[in-house]
């Protein structure tokens, strides 16, 4: 439920496939609209990009989060 995200300040991190038929990017830039607490990767590929392309960008956005969020 959101209002109880909202409520904890939980962090989220959306990873989102440019050519994502499934799942387009616009569900979670809608949902991120409202929702202070989180962000969004796009990365090269579709629905099932997740892979050694996205080790990197995954291992900066967790780094950022520690210092960010005081994780």
């Amino acid at each position: 439920e959101r209002q109880l995200l909202l409520e904890q300040q939980t962090p989220i991190h959306f990873f989102a496939g440019t050519r994502d038929a499934i799942t387009p990017a616009k569900h979670f830039r809608r949902f991120l609209r409202d929702y202070p607490y989180g962000d969004l990767t796009m990365g090269e590929g579709d629905h099932y990009l997740v892979g050694e392309d996205l080790v990197q960008p995954f291992a900066e956005w967790y780094h950022a989060q520690r210092s960010k969020w005081d994780l």
